[in-house]
């Protein structure tokens, strides 16, 4: 267990977000989150299942055999479970209506809180504030609005604060796990599309502006998410996007005279566009 990998707070927290914080197997509360395949530095969505102590005891159990809770078996919990809480929520913000009232009110107060992030540059207030944003986003079905203010502000935040928000921007399609579960509309793939180019915005500024190299390994990450949803879902216009972004990046890469670990970026993203 000496090379055992923590669970970062991230995937800690979307595992929980994609289960509700409830066994998969049972749905009841105070629960831990399962290394499907026994191996605890394999942190992958897909080899984390969250369990009450309970089925974890169980499935942990090397007599898990005669209980029943083989890894294949609560895998398959794992993927019913998640599917019938994403297609929940997405009836729920589908069925949701709003007065005109509201509907102003819930703009502004999506404005004030993405308006305020430059004034407030630190990480805990940059994640409070995304947290609140995102709040909005569960229920309220206002991910256009909030895409739009995001790209109005993004020339005002720090590095630090683009490294958060690549890091936090799929969270707000976590939903989409696949076209059994939950099925793709065409306003869901728009705002994907404009995530994708927002992302790409925020490269070509770290390249301009920041000139901080750590933050492309975020953007590595979303990205990688956002393909793996095209493939998933078949959609590749999605990667004809997201391949796009990259050739944009790597423009200004090339024009920079002096950037840090340029050539090192450059044959990443040269590598991202050639898997695309």
């Amino acid at each position: 267990m000496a090379n055992r990998k923590l669970i970062s707070s991230k995937i800690e927290r979307e595992i929980l977000f994609r289960n509700e914080a409830t066994c998969c197997i049972c749905g009841k509360s105070n629960v831990q989150i399962h290394h499907i395949d026994g191996n605890h530095s394999n942190n992958q969505l897909i080899n984390l299942a969250v369990l009450c102590l309970d089925h974890h005891n169980q499935a942990s159990s090397i007599s898990s055999m005669t209980r029943g809770l083989k890894p294949s078996l609560v895998r398959k919990f794992k993927i019913d479970w998640e599917g019938r809480i994403s297609r929940k929520r997405q009836l729920v913000r589908q069925n949701i209506s709003k007065n005109k009232d509201e509907q102003t009110f819930i703009k502004f107060e999506i404005k004030r809180l993405v308006y305020s992030l430059p004034a407030y540059p630190d990480k805990k207030s940059t994640n409070s504030t995304i947290e609140q944003i995102y709040q909005w986003s569960v229920f309220e079905a206002t991910t256009k609005d909030i895409l739009k203010a995001f790209d109005y502000i993004h020339w005002f935040l720090k590095d630090s604060q683009i490294a958060i928000l690549l890091d936090r921007l799929w969270e707000f399609f976590w939903q989409f796990v696949g076209p059994k579960d939950v099925p793709m509309g065409e306003n869901d793939e728009k705002n994907i599309i404009s995530t994708i180019e927002l992302i790409g915005n925020l490269g070509r500024q770290v390249v301009i502006i920041e000139q901080n190299p750590r933050v492309f390994n975020n953007l590595f990450s979303v990205m990688k998410n956002f393909q793996d949803v095209a493939s998933w879902y078949h959609k590749p216009k999605l990667k004809m996007i997201i391949k796009r972004q990259f050739i944009g990046i790597k423009k200004e890469l090339i024009k920079a005279k002096k950037y840090p670990q340029k050539v090192i970026l450059l044959n990443k993203i040269e590598k991202k566009i050639k898997d695309l």
